[in-house]
């Protein structure tokens, strides 16, 4: 049985207003967050034994990860799968991120399908990307095929049609330097596809563009 030992001072960090140096038997034995010392009553005077401490750093790496991770979500949202790879880099283990996920998800804070609704509908307004690179964007973030199915079905053909019109009226003035009104023609329609849009909603508003 390990024998235990005493927190002989807990002492605040002056650049880290919530980060705690803890000493044990007058030395320096590791640094904590407030929420440890709090979920594991660490007081001075209080005795630990090796095993206690080993839950206490473990307590500590995961509240590293917590805040790790929700600094990453603080700039944006983010996908499940990029939260996953993102930790994973930072040197976490796969357990303690699964762990933090599932957390995360319960407290919706992660929610893949409402990351793909938000997606297509912001990315069709601002960057009029079409349903074929909304879909490879989303797949490539991790997003399951039934989110992406629901997210691209929210989208109407008319607001399709209205958004590819007004990157064809832009890409046609951009071509007017080509004289040969066919192959002007066929830069655009490829022009569109790799922007995402199907055949026939192209066709539907090349008429539109090309009499104007």
């Amino acid at each position: 049985m390990s024998k235990p030992t005493i927190i002989s001072k807990i002492q605040k960090q002056k650049r880290h207003a919530q980060r705690y140096n803890i000493y044990i038997d007058d030395e320096y034995a590791f640094s904590v967050h407030e929420d440890v010392i709090v979920s594991h009553r660490l007081l001075k005077g209080r005795e630990i034994d090796v095993d206690e401490m080993k839950g206490i750093l473990k307590a500590e790496e995961s509240k590293k990860a917590e805040l790790s991770g929700l600094r990453y979500l603080g700039y944006r949202p983010r996908t499940t799968q990029e939260m996953n790879q993102y930790l994973l880099q930072k040197g976490y283990e796969q357990e303690l991120i699964e762990a933090l996920i599932d957390q995360w998800k319960k407290q919706g804070y992660l929610d893949d399908e409402k990351f793909a609704m938000q997606w297509v509908t912001e990315r069709l307004r601002t960057k009029r990307k079409g349903p074929y690179v909304l879909q490879e964007e989303l797949r490539q973030k991790g997003i399951a095929t039934i989110y992406i199915e629901r997210a691209l079905a929210q989208i109407e053909e008319e607001t399709q049609r209205t958004s590819c019109l007004a990157l064809a009226e832009k890409k046609w003035r951009t071509l007017a330097q080509e004289k040969d009104e066919r192959k002007r023609k066929q830069k655009l329609i490829l022009y569109l596809q790799r922007r995402g849009y199907t055949y026939d909603i192209i066709q539907s508003i090349l008429p539109n563009v090309i009499e104007s």
